[in-house]
């Protein structure tokens, strides 16, 4: 019997591993169980970066999208009513094209513009130059002049050169001027007589294409 039974050496032996391996399982448990954490802590961190970054695409992406909308052409459509413009288009033709000769209106000794009394037109010569006549609107081109006579803008000096023409019509002893500018503008003026006077008859359009004609 005493060969038969294994001595119990063999026994601790298998005791002693058996007692070593649970350890063993144990530090591959708490080592695990350490990167668990960690990797529960490193998530948050990458979390709360990628809600931080994900704001900051949004905003570029807004500040983005106004750029693109400023480089679209902004196009305003403004209705007006037929007698607005009319009134308008009156407004200017009068500031532009408006004139009497030169000497027909006057300054007086309290700086206020009035008719000349004594204005006997002007001479054959004279009648025929554009700087003879004035605008009657506040000085706007030249500066004023000692004379009393030269506080107004004469034609000679509107823009584009060659917007007004000058021509003598014989029959009636007339010299007619007109604005291409504003087609239908006339003016007219009778040398050596205080005879002049301007009227329009046009179709309330300005002539655009007025730079290929001059």
């Amino acid at each position: 019997i005493e060969e038969l039974v294994p001595e119990t050496p063999i026994a601790e032996d298998k005791i002693e591993a058996a007692d070593q391996i649970p350890k063993e399982d144990e530090s591959k448990d708490d080592e695990e169980g350490e990167e668990e954490e960690q990797e529960e802590e490193d998530k948050p961190e990458d979390e709360e970066a990628a809600e931080e970054e994900a704001p900051a695409e949004e905003e570029a992406v807004e500040e983005e999208a106004p750029k693109k909308a400023d480089k679209k052409p902004k196009k305003q459509i403004v209705s007006i009513q037929e007698t607005t413009r009319l009134a308008f288009f009156v407004e200017q033709v009068d500031f532009n094209c408006s004139c009497v000769p030169r000497g027909a209106y006057l300054l007086n000794e309290s700086n206020m513009v009035v008719p000349n009394k004594f204005f006997e037109g002007l001479s054959d010569h004279d009648a025929g130059k554009l700087s003879s006549y004035c605008h009657t609107r506040p000085m706007q081109n030249s500066q004023k002049g000692t004379d009393c006579f030269d506080f107004m803008d004469t034609l000679d000096q509107d823009v584009p050169k060659g917007v007004w023409t000058l021509k003598f019509e014989p029959i009636l002893g007339l010299v007619v001027g007109a604005n291409l500018l504003y087609p239908g503008f006339t003016y007219y003026h009778k040398p050596s007589s205080n005879t002049y006077g301007q009227y329009y008859f046009g179709d309330g359009q300005q002539n655009f294409d007025l730079p290929f004609m001059l």
